[in-house]
């Protein structure tokens, strides 16, 4: 009878191991190397951009010339129940100047800390303040039977 147990303990046991595997999660634009020989500074603009990666992770404009695409890549390895670590991570900074490319910036892991960030930034006035009370009771007869 122990014996019986133990087989089956070990049995178990050799399942729920085997069930425990790494796993690999892939975020964003999977990035080759081949789609950058297409673009061309200077001379693509922004739809050849978005042809060629499709919409960006990150894209915000500075002014009506001046704007910004992001695209971000990472391969995150998960394994049980620790700390999630990061393999892998690009980033490809596309700036334009009248939709028409100026730059473009790739980081990854070692170099990802030298982006640089456009600190200058418009306040919106129109921003009311809610109180406690006014923000759990506001939505009080808004909500209209179907």
């Amino acid at each position: 009878m122990y014996k019986l147990f133990y087989i089956l303990y070990i049995i178990i046991l050799t399942f729920n191991l085997s069930s425990c595997t790494k796993m690999d999660n892939l975020n964003g634009y999977i990035m080759k190397s081949k789609d950058f020989t297409l673009l061309r500074k200077n001379i693509s603009t922004k739809d050849n951009v978005k042809n060629i990666f499709g919409s960006p992770s990150i894209q915000y404009n500075i002014n009506d010339n001046l704007s910004t695409n992001i695209f971000l890549y990472q391969n995150i390895s998960n394994f049980l129940f620790f700390k999630p670590i990061i393999t892998e991570r690009k980033i490809i900074v596309i700036n334009f100047n009248k939709d028409i490319i100026s730059s473009i910036n790739q980081y990854n892991l070692t170099n990802q800390n030298k982006i640089s960030y456009y600190n200058d930034y418009n306040k919106n006035n129109n921003i009311t303040q809610k109180s406690f009370l006014s923000e759990i009771f506001s939505n009080i007869g808004q909500i209209t039977p179907n």
